[in-house]
């Protein structure tokens, strides 16, 4: 890769080729050093780090003399000593990457930067995003504090990724009468499609919660929306997963009523769940009428 230009680049272009300078030099021509560019570089350090050194291990190569984290610190050191303004993006790519890092103190001081810049309006994703982090790092209530953020910022709009989000992130740390919560606030607030079924279905089930799953089905169900078999393969899948083979054979049964014949998916689900529970002899006819 040359540095002789034959266009002028602006910092969106050297963004781009900054992906792969990162790779083998990390470094730019100071002119073309924005925002932009340091964006990327930054979410560089804190995504191929853990893949890198790894590869550079297995390969026995030596290992560069600074680790990414220090080259990330000395790049965000170097940003604030030029005074560049952060964006709502590039503070995202910093909540990122020092969770890539697992840096929950070096995240910290970037939210209450960013809580206290008046140029940036965080979007709901940002603190999405530090839950996440806070989670993974056993640090449930501040990442509850976090959704309960992110929530107050989508409440108003009809923005379904943001509902979907918080209703997963929510099952992962176990609270389901908040899952529910946010279940109620998409319904309220927007047109509930059948991403929006499965997705509550899925994260109910993740917390063991059969009863009101089945009772969202059947809402899904009586609605008439499209029949997308994904739906109730989630619980065909979980109650084979769980034992409850009845349950399973009454859900095929169900989607043969409803499409006219089995979907593939139904009974390979069905018969996994056999084979799993010792039921060997039915696994095998299962798989029979499968093919």
């Amino acid at each position: 890769m040359t540095d002789k230009m034959h266009l002028d680049l602006t910092s969106e272009d050297a963004a781009m080729r900054l992906e792969l300078i990162a790779k083998v030099q990390g470094m730019l021509p100071q002119q073309l050093k924005g925002i932009d560019t340091y964006g990327a570089l930054l979410s560089s350090y804190g995504h191929v780090q853990a893949v890198e050194k790894r590869d550079e291990i297995d390969r026995g190569h030596d290992l560069s003399s600074l680790s990414y984290k220090e080259k990330f610190d000395a790049l965000v050191k170097e940003i604030d000593d030029r005074g560049i303004s952060l964006d709502a993006m590039t503070y995202s790519i910093l909540i990122s990457s020092y969770g890539a890092f697992l840096d929950v103190n070096g995240m910290e001081k970037v939210l209450i930067r960013m809580e206290s810049d008046p140029d940036v309006n965080p979007g709901w994703g940002i603190y999405n995003k530090a839950s996440t982090i806070y989670r993974k790092s056993g640090m449930k209530e501040k990442g509850i504090e976090m959704l309960e953020k992110a929530e107050g910022l989508i409440t108003k709009n009809k923005d379904m990724k943001a509902y979907y989000c918080l209703i997963t992130n929510y099952a992962a740390m176990g609270e389901k009468s908040r899952v529910l919560g946010v279940w109620e606030l998409l319904k309220k607030n927007g047109k509930v499609l059948n991403k929006g079924y499965m997705n509550v279905i899925s994260s109910l089930l993740k917390l063991q919660d059969f009863e009101t799953a089945e009772k969202i089905f059947d809402e899904w169900e009586s609605r008439n929306l499209s029949y997308d078999v994904r739906i109730p393969n989630i619980l065909i899948r979980a109650y084979s997963t769980s034992a409850l083979l009845e349950k399973a054979e009454t859900m095929v049964d169900r989607v043969i009523k409803k499409v006219g014949e089995p979907h593939a998916h139904s009974w390979l689900n069905l018969a996994i769940g056999y084979l799993n529970h010792g039921q060997t002899e039915k696994a095998m006819e299962t798989f029979c009428e499968w093919f």
